[in-house]
């Protein structure tokens, strides 16, 4: 698949120009950069990026220099969760005003494939820890095919994964629980909550507790309302879901990172629409998905697909119930979006 990164290679800096927003003047790097500063990106606006500075944990306002050192050549480039390096702005009227001229490398992402260009990634956190996949029972309804997208984004992205429902006051939850039988088999911390009636809250913050965690989920889940109880404020904007087409409406347009309370840091990111993955080949595809690992050598055939095939394991350990259907199936649907 194109743009895919051989990692035995070296590391490359890329100089990369950055774009321009609408009519707004980006400058050019400094020459003299032996006086930058370190930070790190704690929240991504339309036409900047909020910056904190490691030691003093000061924010700058920082724009985009004209030309950027950056790792990454294929993907947007700068992200919320980035360690950056700046300079002052000597020119800018404001006091902490400063431009972006290198960004480092991430260690870990969540990212997808860009809706407005299919043909770069789309990092929308990096350097965070874990993974919160946060999604609602009913209202609007659970979604297990996107959940399990996200946890083959987590896998590529390093990132340790965390599976939420809220909204369990709207159902009998016991009658349905073992629905979610499969990830509890991975060992995915599981919590069902409710943040309207402050159910199961105390295990989550308990366990996000003093991580970098980010923040993922369709729109109307909830989000913003666990955001909200945690800072006991609100921090966030909350919107029903929209009655004629049972969606939630976008109250989060930013990525923004958050210092919680009670230890830790927490990444808020807007509701999505659709999430395409990212330089996933289909013949890796199954190795992505952890509960498959241990059958895929097992196959008739080396260059078994788990589609079709005969004499294959995986299709035999899901005919076994040993493999959920039900993620077999979010498999199959994956493997038919990817490229070649």
């Amino acid at each position: 698949m194109k743009n895919k990164q051989n990692f035995d290679e070296p590391k490359k800096e890329y100089i990369r120009k950055s774009k321009t927003f609408r009519k707004t003047l980006l400058k050019d790097a400094p020459k003299n950069v032996d006086n930058f500063l370190q930070g790190r990106v704690i929240e991504v606006k339309p036409k900047y990026y909020i910056v904190e500075q490691l030691e003093t944990k000061t924010l700058f306002s920082c724009f985009a220099a004209g030309r950027i050192s950056s790792p990454h050549k294929f993907s947007n480039l700068i992200a919320c969760g980035d360690y950056v390096r700046f300079t002052l702005d000597e020119s800018s009227a404001t006091e902490q005003s400063g431009l972006i001229f290198q960004v480092e490398e991430r260690r870990t992402k969540l990212s997808r494939r860009d809706p407005a260009n299919p043909n770069r990634e789309h990092v929308i956190s990096a350097n965070n820890s874990h993974l919160l996949i946060f999604m609602s029972i009913d209202e609007p309804l659970i979604n297990l095919r996107l959940i399990d997208r996200i946890l083959v984004a987590a896998e590529l992205g390093k990132l340790e994964p965390i599976i939420c429902i809220n909204k369990i006051d709207l159902v009998d939850f016991d009658e349905i629980s073992d629905m979610f039988d499969a990830y509890r088999e991975l060992k995915i911390p599981f919590f069902p909550i409710s943040v309207a009636e402050e159910i199961g809250l105390a295990e989550l913050y308990s366990f996000i507790k003093d991580k970098d965690t980010v923040i993922v989920g369709m729109s109307g889940v909830g989000k913003s309302s666990l955001i909200n109880n945690i800072f006991g404020c609100e921090v966030q904007r909350i919107a029903d879901v929209s009655e004629w087409s049972g969606k939630g409406r976008h109250t989060t347009s930013i990525v923004r990172r958050f210092e919680v309370p009670f230890g830790g840091y927490l990444t808020d990111t807007p509701g999505l629409r659709e999430f395409a993955l990212w330089d996933v080949s289909k013949d890796e595809l199954c190795l992505l998905f952890p509960d498959f690992r241990q059958y895929i050598n097992d196959c008739k055939f080396a260059a078994c697909t788990h589609t079709h095939e005969p004499g294959c394991s995986v299709k035999l350990a899901v005919d076994k119930n040993k493999i959920s259907f039900e993620r077999y199936q979010s498999y199959l649907n994956i493997y038919d979006t990817l490229d070649e």
